[in-house]
């Protein structure tokens, strides 16, 4: 049988976090990835992320090591080949998150090591991505105005008017950046109403299923 790794790709708080842990109940796995940014309370080294200094970084990319990496605030983030491996000798599917960079990277691994990719992209309309946010960012500034000083409090909030902005530009632009034919899943809307719909169509794309007109499609059930 062969293996599979299954992106999610689609811009902040649109749903992909939630798709990736139901497809953690269907028997995916994800992959703990290797980074240079300092362990923060709580996290452990081997299962949060594998923390690493940069040169070790560098090195590990010279040696393709990584399916894909990338930088991101001043730090790098790579997946391992070795932990994708470690997976798929274990019968495991992969289920990951990533962005579009990400995505091609590691659609071109796949096709050189015979490894099945499946292309989700997951969105939702800018007024609910934006009103997710302003929930998920609501909790946060909150306790900032609570426990911490006036001016740390004001940088959280200068921060997340910040993130919302990127998220409503760049990332909006995204499913434009990436080119149809490599997007094997698009779900327009994701919602309590299609999640079933949803994880129903992206497993019958690993499975083969036979005529794929039966499925309920994710459109319908969006609009």
């Amino acid at each position: 049988m062969r293996n599979t790794i299954i992106t999610l790709t689609g811009p902040s708080c649109s749903g992909k976090t939630t798709l990736e842990g139901l497809l953690k109940g269907e028997g995916f796995t994800s992959l703990i990835s290797t980074t240079t940014r300092a362990p923060r309370e709580g996290e452990v080294d081997g299962q949060n992320y594998y923390f690493v200094d940069e040169s070790q970084f560098r090195r590990l990319v010279t040696q393709e090591a990584f399916i894909e990496h990338v930088r991101f605030g001043g730090n790098y983030y790579g997946l391992s080949v070795r932990e994708a491996k470690r997976a798929f000798e274990a019968g495991k599917d992969v289920v990951l998150v990533c962005e579009p960079e990400g995505l091609r990277q590691i659609s071109a691994w796949s096709k050189a090591n015979d490894v099945r990719h499946i292309a989700v992209y997951v969105d939702n309309p800018p007024q609910v991505i934006a009103d997710r946010f302003m929930k998920r960012a609501g909790v946060d500034v909150a306790e900032a105005m609570i426990s911490k000083s006036p001016d740390d409090a004001a940088k959280v909030l200068k921060s997340y008017a910040s993130r919302l902005s990127e998220m409503l530009s760049t990332e909006q632009s995204w499913a434009k950046l990436i080119k149809s034919e490599e997007i094997n899943v698009y779900v327009p809307v994701f919602n309590q109403e299609n999640q079933e719909s949803a994880v129903e169509v992206i497993k019958a794309h690993v499975t083969g299923y036979a005529d794929m007109r039966k499925l309920r499609p994710i459109r319908q059930v969006a609009a």
